[in-house]
Formats: C-alpha cells, sequence, structure tokens
C-alpha cells in the first residue's frame, strides 16, 4: 500500500476498534446481528484453513491480524507460537486484551482441557508490510511453518510494488514445505457485481461501489497486468470491520482494491511460492467449491444461508487460497508440492458465536 493508503486505512481500523462495549453486551449485539449466518460460515472456513494447514505448527505469522479474531482457532489447533501483525496500534490493543482473557478462562478453568501454557502469541503493529522488503518476523529466515493472511490481501493489490513486497516478506519467513494461506475476495467477482449494477450496488446488508474515476476500468477482460493493481471500491457489510460508513473522511466503508488470481499466482512463484490445487473434501465439501477453475488456486465460498439470498450474494465475492513454498534448488518441487492433498481429522461445525473475525 502507499503510504497515504496505509494512514487512511489505519485511520479505518483504529475507529472499529474504538468501540468500547462489555464483552456480555458484545456477544449478545453479535447474536443478533443481521449477518451472524456469514460470520459463523466464514469463521468455520477459517477454521478449517488452519486445521488443514496449521495443526501442531510450532510458528504461524498472521498477517493483518486485526483484533485477534482467530486467537481460538489457533488454540484449538494445537499452534505453539502465533505472531499476529497489523497496521493499526488500536486493533492490536484489543488483540493483546483478547489474549490475556483467552489465557484468563483457560486456568480459571472455564475453558476445558486446553493447556493454556503452551500456548504463546505475540502481537505487533506495523507499517511496513507493502512498503518494503523482506521484514522478517523471528530472528532467522523461513522459521515460520505457515503464514496466513485473512481478509487483508486485497489491501495489497494496489500496486504491484505492494503486493512484491507482501510476497517477498511471506516467502522469507516461510520454511520450505510451509504454507502461505488465506481467505479475500476474488476481484473478478467483485467486478461483475458492479457492472450487473453499473457500478454500485447497495442492499440490506452491504453494499459496494467502484470508484467513478475507475468507471472504465470495469471491462477489464483484456487488461495489460500493470493496469490491473490499484482498481479500487469501496465495501461495507453490517456489523463488521468494514461498516464505518462516513465515519472516516468521505468514505462509503473500507477502500479496497480488486484481487486476480493469475496476478497472484504469476508473482507468488517468482518467491517459490506455488498453487495447493487439492483440498480434502472431508474438511471443506461443504464449505468450498473444489471443482476445477481455470487457475485452480482460488477456491470459493459456497455457503447456503436460510432466507437472507444477499448474504449469499456477498459471501460468494469470497474464496480461500493456498500456497507451498518449495525448494528454489529443487525444480520438481513446482509440479508435485502443489497437487497434494492433505489429511484432516474429521470435525463437526461449530460456528461460535463468539469466534470473531
Amino acid at each position: 500500500m502507499e503510504q497515504s493508503q496505509i494512514e487512511r486505512t489505519k485511520r479505518h481500523y483504529d475507529l472499529h476498534a474504538n468501540e468500547v462495549i462489555p464483552r456480555k453486551h458484545a456477544l449478545i449485539k453479535r447474536s443478533q446481528s443481521q449477518t451472524i449466518q456469514l460470520k459463523r460460515f466464514h469463521n468455520e472456513v477459517k477454521r478449517s484453513l488452519i486445521e488443514s494447514f496449521a495443526t501442531r505448527a510450532d510458528h504461524v505469522l498472521d498477517l493483518g491480524c486485526g483484533r485477534g479474531g482467530d486467537l481460538n482457532k489457533w488454540f484449538d489447533a494445537k499452534i505453539a507460537n502465533v505472531v499476529g501483525v497489523d497496521l493499526s496500534q488500536k486493533e492490536i490493543q484489543e488483540a493483546i486484551k483478547r489474549l490475556h482473557e483467552l489465557r484468563s478462562k483457560a486456568r480459571g478453568g472455564v475453558i476445558r482441557n486446553r493447556l493454556v501454557d503452551t500456548f504463546n502469541a505475540r502481537f505487533l503493529q506495523s507499517d511496513s508490510l507493502g512498503i518494503s522488503s523482506p521484514i522478517l518476523f523471528a530472528s532467522n529466515r523461513h522459521q515460520f511453518d505457515a503464514v496466513t493472511c485473512m481478509f487483508a490481501l486485497h489491501y495489497f493489490f494496489g500496486t504491484e510494488h505492494s503486493l512484491r513486497n507482501l510476497l517477498t516478506t511471506v516467502s522469507a519467513n516461510l520454511k520450505v514445505g510451509g504454507y502461505f494461506f488465506g481467505v479475500c475476495p476474488d476481484g473478478r467477482r467483485v467486478n461483475d457485481l458492479l457492472k450487473k449494477h453499473n457500478g454500485t450496488f447497495t442492499g440490506l446488508v452491504f453494499s459496494c461501489h467502484i470508484k467513478n474515476e475507475d468507471l472504465p476500468s470495469l471491462q477489464f477482460v483484456s487488461m495489460e497486468k500493470d493496469s490491473r493493481f490499484g482498481m479500487t471500491y469501496t465495501f461495507a457489510l453490517k456489523d463488521t470491520a468494514s461498516d464505518v460508513t462516513g465515519e472516516v473522511e468521505d468514505s462509503d466503508g473500507s477502500i479496497e482494491f480488486m484481487v486476480f488470481e493469475d496476478l497472484l499466482i504469476e508473482m507468488a512463484a517468482e518467491v517459490d511460492l506455488v498453487p495447493v490445487l487439492e483440498y480434502d473434501r472431508l474438511a471443506f465439501g461443504k464449505l468450498l467449491s473444489l471443482e476445477a477453475t481455470k487457475y485452480g488456486l482460488f477456491k470459493h465460498f459456497i455457503p447456503v444461508y436460510d432466507n437472507v439470498e444477499e448474504l449469499e450474494t456477498v459471501s460468494k465475492l469470497n474464496c480461500a487460497f493456498t500456497f507451498v513454498k518449495v525448494d528454489p534448488n529443487n525444480q520438481s518441487d513446482r509440479h508435485t508440492m502443489g497437487k497434494r492433498q492433505l489429511g484432516y481429522e474429521e470435525h463437526e461445525f461449530r460456528g461460535e458465536v463468539n469466534d470473531t473475525a
């Protein structure tokens, strides 16, 4: 991201973190939210990714960790050490507060069967992601078993330079054989929605608007690589971090950039990150579309919500992605590692109300 965009995004998320509500009241408010079904489903997608690609990992790096909404997921996956990084200092403070609450509950016996003393998490504020690279978050290179980026990748599609810096940082921190995974909006689906509605969609639970100066870019199919960076739109979903409409300058929500699958694959390959093409159907068959796509990286959400078609519309804009780090000195890795299908321990759908994103 450019520095001006960093400052704007930081103000956006600082505002969201400013809302101080007692936890009991926050959980009641959340359970009554119009988007509760979506939040539960999205959390289950993230939980399944973490359990499939990071269970019992020694070290995990989460880029764009926000307020620590995945703490319970990391804990349940028996991850030993997590480093969470975000540009919002106030969201980092909230993440630290949540970590202390989690430890207190575990040590007080409120949470059963959890060995809290084996779980460590560190939260860091940084403005440098996407600006410079590589940024190391451990004493040595290639120390992390997994790197995650949940609903934050789109912020790095503002420029080619920004995405390249992010991916270079990911690769520098990730072990060979380790996974880089997350969830993000698919730029093509966002673009299709905006084309269908002449550049603006306003519904009961979410809104999405292309910036006026970018309207011609809706016809992007034949565009060159460079011109597909910085395709900007605003997005607001009720009762989420994106929903601070009117509170950040002239914003209609979170300012985001369209993510394109082919560009992501191409640039990830430059730093030895290869797409994982096959997912375990037991783990993901009811969450993601696992049918072959043109590139195979993006696995789109397939939610089914009760009587809220608009929630399904916004949810289906999103997809999961997973890369595996290959040995740059072993070219055969590029043809074999990405096609592995991972084993998975069956777990029932939980979708905890207090498992926040």
